[in-house]
């Protein structure tokens, strides 16, 4: 079994080349909080960023009530603009899932949901705010147990 070796630098925007990594090595800028690997394809070496100004986030809860406005997901508005909802919900044996794509000006949300599929009726709706410092996304689920999974991707200010 091989090593993995790591290198890391706090210089901001500091990318390493092909030459600063070998194959296997990875590399971590921990003020830009990005990680390079290098990778070799066909005889050609290039490397590879992860992360940068893109987050993936994942959260799951059970509303248990069919309370309106109930939170399923938050983040900071200063440190994120836009965001993309991957959004499953489920009760015994109903599904339903739909995208949203939301982007805020610090003082309102501006949403759009598509791409909703569900296997016998809809099993809630979908809003979005903002409440002090945080974006919410706001689920009112039609049935008590609902449970809510979502998948944010978002990117920074």
């Amino acid at each position: 079994m091989s090593t993995i070796k790591s290198k890391r630098s706090a210089v901001a925007g500091k990318v390493p080349t092909t030459a600063d990594l070998e194959l296997g090595e990875i590399a971590l800028n921990t003020t830009d909080g990005k990680l390079y690997i290098k990778k070799a394809v066909g005889g050609v070496e290039s490397i590879v960023m992860f992360a940068g100004s893109a987050n993936l986030e994942s959260s799951s809860a059970v509303f248990t009530t069919t309370n309106v406005d109930q939170i399923a997901d938050s983040f900071p508005l200063a440190t994120y603009r836009t965001a993309k909802y991957l959004v499953q919900m489920s009760t015994a044996s109903a599904f339903h899932a739909t995208e949203v794509l939301l982007i805020h000006d610090g003082t309102t949300v501006y949403m759009t949901e598509f791409a909703t599929i569900f296997s016998a009726s809809s099993l809630g709706t979908i809003n979005s705010d903002i409440s002090g410092s945080n974006v919410r996304l706001l689920i009112s689920p039609v049935n008590a147990n609902t449970t809510i999974k979502a998948q944010r991707l978002a990117v920074a200010v």
